[in-house]
């Protein structure tokens, strides 16, 4: 039996895993942490809980793994409301805009459907020198200047960054066109009634081998693969990467080259304890290119005396100063905390400049992946949301694995 290990126990690296097993491989999944799935991460303060990590997304892929797993799912209306930073609120689309918003809304179709085959593609190869530059400059180049106002909340608040600093594949990656309409016609979204978590901790329940705080030092490809740990060196056929890891920590040139040209973001979410209750979605829209300022503010219905809010900002800021920043923020948005109860940054969005976008850096990684035993996967190579991930893992597995 052929044996790969897999770097990273978040989402991506256990449906690899799961995906590799169901093919006949034997997996190891190797996980610096001591606890599994990574941003899926949901914590629960009495009969209440709430969601510290990722960014859940859907596709049929996701909804098919559900299926086999067991675990429930809804699609669940969600209340939406932009407001100022005094508590005030303010319109998505300003009224003298929203005729042509819906003018652009109703041609972008026809502008994407020169890009069908490679948006519906899993993952990013063959990417289109106009797809690389920032999503703002070629909305104002294909006169969809107007959409920003619907794109920019789904994307700068979630800690992806701003429109004017993001590449086009990126944003309609993650926002295609099924979830975009989603957002707009109908606000129903996929809802986990047990929490994310419960989905990771499943599928860690399904594979055979998962190392727990055990870091990855360093990987050698060759004939067989050694891979490097704190608690010792193990050797395998292949190896998947499916979380950033120290360049100098990879001896292939070519893998360690590719791996030093990834950037990320800083995330934060804070969970607080609120008197009363808090039932809707707000964005605040004036902090959207402010570091460390609140971001999105959830609230979650709720029998329990106990209400929980979470709030999301970006930045790599002093835990003390963010709290700070958050609570005034609160303070001024008209929400009444009594504590915070939960912290959490993560550095998430493995991505690309847009030199190195337009350079073909994802060509160039899909024409070396397997050399040595060593292969990129999951948000290293597909947008980070659980229904792109999901979908990539199958497609990866399918690709590069045959069955045994």
């Amino acid at each position: 039996m052929k044996k790969v290990a897999v770097i990273g126990g978040g989402f991506s690296g256990l449906t690899t895993a799961y995906y590799l097993q169901k093919k006949g491989y034997h997996v190891t999944i190797f996980e610096k942490d001591l606890r599994i799935g990574g941003q899926c991460f949901t914590i629960h303060k009495g009969r209440q809980m709430c969601e510290l990590g990722c960014v859940f997304g859907a596709s049929h892929q996701l909804l098919n793994l559900l299926k086999e797993l067991g675990v429930k799912n809804e699609y669940r209306y969600f209340y939406r409301s932009f407001l100022t930073m005094i508590g005030k609120k303010m319109p998505q689309i300003e009224n003298s805009k929203i005729a042509r918003f819906q003018e652009q809304y109703k041609r972008l179709p026809t502008v994407l459907k020169q890009y069908e085959s490679i948006l519906k593609v899993p993952g990013f190869t063959n990417i289109p020198t106009e797809l690389t530059v920032s999503f703002e400059e070629w909305c104002k180049e294909n006169d969809l200047d107007e959409l920003s106002a619907i794109y920019a909340p789904h994307f700068a608040a979630f800690g992806y960054g701003n429109l004017k600093d993001t590449s086009a594949i990126y944003v309609l990656k993650h926002l295609d066109l099924e979830t975009l309409s989603w957002l707009v016609e109908g606000r129903s979204l996929i809802y986990f009634p047990k929490g994310v978590s419960e989905i990771t901790q499943k599928l860690a329940s399904l594979i055979e081998d998962i190392r727990y705080g055990a870091e990855v030092l360093q990987v050698m490809g060759g004939e067989r693969v050694s891979i490097r740990t704190n608690i010792g060196t193990y050797y395998y056929d292949q190896v998947i990467i499916t979380t950033p890891m120290d360049q100098e920590g990879i001896k292939q040139k070519d893998f360690a080259r590719l791996m030093g040209v990834y950037q990320q973001k800083y995330y934060n979410v804070l969970a607080y304890c609120i008197e009363g209750t808090y039932r809707t979605t707000t964005y605040f829209k004036e902090n959207f290119l402010e570091e460390g300022r609140l971001l999105l503010l959830h609230g979650y219905n709720s029998e329990s005396d106990n209400k929980l809010i979470t709030t999301y900002c970006y930045g790599d800021i002093n835990i003390e100063q963010l709290k700070s920043n958050i609570d005034s923020d609160l303070i001024k948005a008209g929400v009444e905390v009594r504590n915070l109860f939960a912290y959490k940054r993560w550095k998430t969005f493995p991505h690309v400049k847009q030199v190195d976008l337009a350079s073909g850096f994802y060509d160039k990684l899909a024409r070396i992946q397997g050399r040595d035993g060593i292969y990129f996967a999951g948000g290293l190579t597909c947008f980070p949301n659980m229904g792109k991930l999901c979908e990539f893992a199958k497609f990866f597995v399918d690709e590069y694995f045959d069955v045994l």
